[in-house]
């Protein structure tokens, strides 16, 4: 694999240091050894943290800390506040240096310690750099362009960064996040060896988004120095674990060339020559102010155990809107042929089944697709990334037709919350884990670790949340049903769904077509 060679000072700052006495009573003087000393660090670049990826630059926010070091130990922290980094530092020797270590919002792995009152100062820290999907943590380094000495006003430096800034491009439009394996995650600063170095132990870096991005097909990933990982794996619901080639990383590198991560989904056949993937979690609509219909917004569940069941916005639905801030899961079963004043997308207390259409064998009004973005996909837009909903044939064939379809699903409970779980066509059981195929009862129970373990092999859970009729939610955490797009073709009164329960699982069971059911949206792949 090609080695990347670029090396730019990404993130820079110079540094104005000034040392002040600090005012107490009684008032301290800074000496050459053994008292506290109140300094400063003159930071004019900003008042905010923000790494912007396409460019490198940064600035900071108030309440940024500096960790400072000397001769060997941690001697304070200066924080930041309208320009300025300050605060106090315990016994500065005229021996050495002042060490200027910045960590973002990565806090250390203990609480360091000055000498203050004759306690043991700490030596070194760890951070972890794990978890990016918020924000980029810049790990940055420097210490003073001479030794600490108190005839000495004003110093200066510049912190440089002591990792990697690297793209991704994702190959699918992904909103959910991305992790990637085989990356060093934790940093050691030792005091005594002034810098940052990684350590010897590899973890997964969730990838970062900028906050407001559309394109859901760039990640940014802050890397500590590391050789070139060739099968770094990437994971994620719904798509086959892949590798990935991560350069080698040193530091100030700034890698926009892009590591390409190529998805593949989890494939459920569904028909014949019909291979679906789901969305990562049941269809929500989420009412952001009470009595209102603007600023509605769907979205899948965040996680697939989500289920709202016998809750507020459920319990407290009008006509395409509810009387109270919320999030809707239940939704009824419109047809084509429904009134235009009628709530498209079955948010709607109305017990009329007439209502809800008046044709039999119709196809839904919506299929609660169009217009709709789940995980970065857009209902109909394109071939590939339609959301829509399955068939009462498809639910058939999903859990009967495939090749050993008995051994492809089972009842199970994943963090307290009961449901049914299916499998993809191409399953590999993690190990230390157990799956007992079947409906007879809730068998498999997994808590929220040994369920991820699930999801990244391609399992999928459909809660039972119960369903709706009127405002009144019944049997949640009981029974399940998934509205199908096939209504009853000799009933305009109804439409088929797939219900589960304890002892009892029906792919094509006819419900009424104002009962709130689950919804749980696919889309087709090759």
């Amino acid at each position: 694999m090609k080695k990347i060679s670029i090396f730019i000072i990404a993130v820079a700052l110079i540094l104005g240091l000034s040392q002040c006495k600090k005012k107490e009573t009684p008032t301290v003087t800074p000496v050459d050894d053994g008292k506290m000393v109140h300094i400063s660090v003159n930071a004019g670049r900003g008042d905010k943290y923000i790494l912007y990826p396409n460019t490198g630059a940064y600035v900071f926010e108030n309440g940024d800390k500096l960790y400072v070091g000397n001769n060997g130990k941690y001697v304070g922290t200066l924080t930041y506040s309208q320009g300025r980094f300050s605060g106090n530092i315990y016994e500065p020797s005229t021996d050495d240096y002042l060490h200027f270590y910045f960590t973002g919002d990565e806090v250390p792995s203990v609480t360091p310690i000055t000498a203050q009152g004759g306690a043991t100062p700490t030596t070194s820290f760890t951070v972890n750099i794990a978890d990016q999907s918020d924000k980029l943590p810049v790990l940055s380094y420097a210490h003073s362009n001479q030794k600490y000495t108190t005839a000495t006003s004003t110093y200066s430096c510049m912190l440089e960064n002591k990792c990697g800034l690297v793209k991704f491009i994702i190959s699918e439009k992904i909103t959910k996040p991305i992790t990637v394996f085989g990356m060093k995650t934790t940093a050691t600063i030792d005091f005594a060896t002034p810098g940052i170095t990684p350590t010897d132990e590899t973890g997964a870096i969730t990838l970062y988004q900028e906050s407001g991005s559309s394109n859901y097909q760039t990640r940014w990933a802050i890397l500590l120095p590391q050789e070139a990982v060739d099968d770094a794996l990437c994971k994620m619901f719904g798509f086959e674990n892949v590798t990935c080639e991560v350069p080698a990383v040193t530091n100030n590198m700034y890698y926009t060339t892009g590591v390409n991560i190529a998805l593949t989904a989890r494939q459920f056949s569904v028909g014949a020559s019909t291979k679906v993937a789901f969305s990562s979690g049941n269809l929500q609509a989420v009412f952001p102010q009470a009595n209102t219909t603007p600023g509605k917004y769907y979205q899948a569940a965040p996680h697939q155990y989500d289920m709202i069941g016998d809750a507020v916005a459920n319990n407290c639905i009008g006509n395409n809107q509810v009387t109270t801030a919320g999030t809707v899961d239940l939704f009824g079963w419109v047809g084509k042929s429904s009134g235009s004043t009628m709530a498209n997308q079955g948010i709607c207390n109305e017990t009329d089944d007439s209502k809800y259409g008046k044709t039999a064998g119709e196809s839904l009004r919506s299929e609660w697709g169009p217009g709709m973005t789940i995980d970065g996909y857009t209902g109909y837009q394109s071939e590939g990334t339609n959301w829509r909903t399955l068939t009462k044939d498809e639910w058939g064939y999903l859990f009967n037709g495939r090749t050993n379809h008995s051994q492809k699903y089972g009842l199970g409970i994943v963090n307290g919350v009961k449901g049914m779980i299916v499998l993809p066509d191409d399953w590999t059981l993690p190990e230390g884990l157990s799956f007992i195929t079947g409906t007879s009862d809730w068998n498999n129970v997994y808590d929220i670790a040994q369920w991820e373990q699930m999801e990244w092999n391609g399992a999928v859970f459909l809660p039972a949340a119960g369903f709706r009729t009127g405002v009144e939610c019944l049997l949640s955490n009981a029974d399940g049903n998934y509205w199908s797009s096939t209504s009853s073709p000799s009933d305009a009164g109804y439409a088929f769904s797939m219900t589960f329960r304890s002892n009892n699982f029906v792919t094509d069971q006819t419900w009424n077509r104002h009962y709130g059911c689950s919804v749980r949206l696919v889309r087709n792949v090759q």
